[in-house]
């Protein structure tokens, strides 16, 4: 199973150099997001109307980051709104799920100084094209109209909500722009919910 968080990581930086897309806080949000829709692909909670978020099973999950943040909402049952648990999750999510990736043998380190003393830690594929994958088929999907099932649909809902459409769509005609904007604004509930959480924290 392709988890939305690992794709949305694999986006958000590029596939050979490892840097950063889009701002750290940009990224940690959408990958919050990302988490928070992992549990909801795998029934574990679901956001209800007035915005919070409602635990409806407990099992744990086989992955160990789903586990951790389904076990941080058991364990804080005062704070149910899907604002507050969006900015908690962001707080660890890049460290999450890139050492979910790493784990997975996804990606490696690379630490680097600066010649004004900065270290730089950069996370690089270990594979290329699996890194790139989300990239193209996302930016192929969109510019042929063809239909998203509900992973890549969720994965564009992040695009445009953190501003990767303009990696993603990169020299694409006006058709396809609209047809990312023509998904993501018919996307069924609670989706929406969860990318206005999102838009409210970048």
């Amino acid at each position: 199973m392709t988890m939305l968080a690992d794709d949305f990581f694999r986006l958000a930086h590029d596939d050979v150099t490892g840097r950063l897309r889009l701002s750290h806080r940009t990224i940690s949000v959408g990958l919050a997001a990302a988490l928070l829709g992992e549990l909801l692909a795998l029934r574990r909670i679901q956001i209800v109307a007035s915005g919070d978020v409602r635990i409806i099973d407990r099992t744990p999950p086989e992955d160990a980051v789903a586990h951790m943040v389904l076990e941080r909402l058991v364990l804080e049952p005062r704070s149910r709104s899907l604002l507050v648990w969006v900015d908690r999750v962001a707080q660890s999510a890049y460290v999450d799920v890139a050492g979910r990736l790493m784990r997975a043998g996804q990606l490696r380190v690379q630490v680097s100084r600066r010649l004004i003393g900065r270290v730089v830690t950069l996370f690089l594929p270990t594979d290329m094209n699996q890194a790139a994958r989300p990239m193209a088929l996302l930016s192929t999907q969109l510019r042929w109209r063809d239909p998203l099932n509900q992973h890549d649909s969720h994965l564009a809902g992040l695009v445009l909500t953190t501003g990767l459409d303009r990696y993603v769509l990169d020299g694409a005609p006006a058709v396809a722009r609209g047809y990312l904007r023509f998904v993501v604004e018919h996307l069924p509930p609670p989706m929406p919910q969860l990318l206005h959480a999102a838009r409210v924290h970048l």
